[in-house]
């Protein structure tokens, strides 16, 4: 049995590898509850492409927040913003980013 404090993840694969959109609607929902100022406007197909760059970005630079990611949701370099940036980061990584 599971301890009610443990969060488990189930990764979703991006639909352009998948084909299958109903794998990345976990990530959307989740993005958009826990994100909603950087949600806010945006169609589910832009945040999934964002998540996606973001993987791109992250594994290209060998970091977990890469300027790009900043300008992507207008985030700067306050204690604040990279606290969002990296809580932003680690949803991709356990939801969206294939293992690389």
């Amino acid at each position: 049995m599971t301890p009610s404090f443990v969060t488990t993840y189930a990764p979703a694969s991006p639909t352009s590898e998948t084909g299958n959109q109903d794998d990345t609607s976990g990530y959307v929902s989740r993005f958009r509850r826990e994100f909603p100022d950087q949600a806010d406007g945006k169609t589910d197909a832009q945040i999934l492409g964002d998540g996606e760059a973001d993987c791109s970005d992250m594994a290209a630079s060998w970091k977990v927040v890469t300027p790009s990611m900043g300008k992507r949701y207008s985030l700067g370099s306050s204690t604040a913003d990279q606290a969002v940036l990296y809580n932003i980061a680690l949803l991709d990584m356990f939801a969206l980013c294939p293992a690389r």
